[in-house]
């Protein structure tokens, strides 16, 4: 099964619902799935492709890093113009129909901020690992 691909589902809402659901596709000139789709992508949590083992794996690489590199990696946050352009493109994806680089760069700038962000975990958890070993060689 083709998992990119819009699969059907009936759904019954009610009247002030779907008045507010034509509404937004009119104003943003989508169709009312598109609305829908797009709602419920931006309410539902997220899933990731990161498991716990791909978390252990990273901090066991990372506890080989010297403190003040774990110390960068975790504080390190996306650059402020990719953030502010992330921003943007968020703005404008809910307030039209985005073109097809304007969703590529917002892929890759999602892919970025979550990259950055697992590292930043990582970096953390390794530093407690460090922490916590130092305490018990104390």
């Amino acid at each position: 099964m083709d998992t990119n691909r819009a699969q059907p589902i009936t759904v019954h809402l009610p009247p002030e619902i779907l008045r507010q659901v034509r509404s937004a596709a009119k104003r943003r000139r989508v169709t009312p799935d598109a609305v829908i789709a797009e709602t419920l992508g931006s309410l539902l949590p997220a899933e990731t492709d990161v498991s716990t083992r791909d978390v252990r794996s990273r901090v066991q690489r990372m506890l080989r890093e010297s403190k003040d590199e774990l110390m960068r990696k975790s504080a390190r946050q996306l650059p402020e113009h990719a953030s502010a352009r992330l921003s943007e493109l968020l703005a404008a994806n809910g307030e039209r129909k985005l073109s097809q680089a304007e969703e590529r760069e917002l892929d890759n700038l999602i892919d970025e901020s979550e990259r950055i962000a697992f590292d930043s975990l990582a970096a953390r958890w390794a530093l407690k690992s460090l922490d916590s070993s130092d305490g018990r060689d104390a």
